[in-house]
């Protein structure tokens, strides 16, 4: 699996943690919470148009190689569409 997906899904674990820590505070939730949740968002969204600019990058390596593309250059195509797929 791509090392940028494994890294989107900790992030994402991380803020379902600090956004139950907000619902918790409610209006009293501590600066330090509200910067850490919007930094995860922000990384997130870096991350995710990484991922899309690597799946367009191998989508015309692909299409270049035709039916001689490398193993590794489908599965890494397949595990970005796999991810797309599912949020």
């Amino acid at each position: 699996m791509n090392h940028q997906i494994k890294l989107i899904k900790i992030h994402k674990r991380r803020l379902a943690i600090l956004l139950e820590q907000q619902r918790k505070f409610q209006d009293n939730t501590p600066p330090h919470i509200v910067t850490e949740i919007e930094d995860i968002i922000r990384n997130i969204k870096e991350i995710d148009t990484e991922l899309r600019r690597r799946l367009q990058e191998l989508m015309l390596k692909s299409a270049r190689y035709g039916i001689n593309t490398p193993v590794e250059v489908t599965l890494e195509i397949e595990d970005i569409h796999n991810y797309f797929d599912g949020i």
